[in-house]
């Protein structure tokens, strides 16, 4: 790695935020693959991995900065989708990503609660 990366990791819970989920569909978007990426900023694959995916925070404005320039985007165009991002996600969605970080015994919870709606 060219550049030491020091990030605060959140938890061992994932958090994922609307920030996350945009940086991975402007990599998506750009049809870059996390190795791509890793190589032109320098950083470790596992590093993109864990801020795509809620675990860390987002990097420092400079060390963004150069992930968006890879990406294509700029500090304002990511701010714009950050902020719109939410309107764009149907409920169903939404669900859908919650499901994949809840606990088993949390799945159980809420699926009962489901039923108790349908009846």
């Amino acid at each position: 790695m060219s550049e030491s990366y020091r990030t605060k990791k959140r938890s061992d819970r994932i958090v994922m935020t609307d920030e996350a989920r945009v940086l991975k569909l402007l990599r998506s978007e750009a049809k870059l693959s996390t190795r791509k990426v890793t190589d032109a900023i320098g950083v470790s694959d596992t590093y993109i991995a864990h801020l795509e995916n809620g675990r860390i925070d987002l990097p420092p404005e400079e060390r963004l900065k150069r992930l968006l320039k890879v990406y294509g985007a700029r500090v304002g165009t990511f701010t714009e989708r950050v902020r719109t991002y939410r309107s764009q996600i149907t409920p169903e969605q939404e669900l859908t990503g919650l499901l994949k970080r809840l606990r088993p015994h949390e799945v159980s919870t809420l699926v009962a609660v489901a039923k108790s709606l349908v009846r």
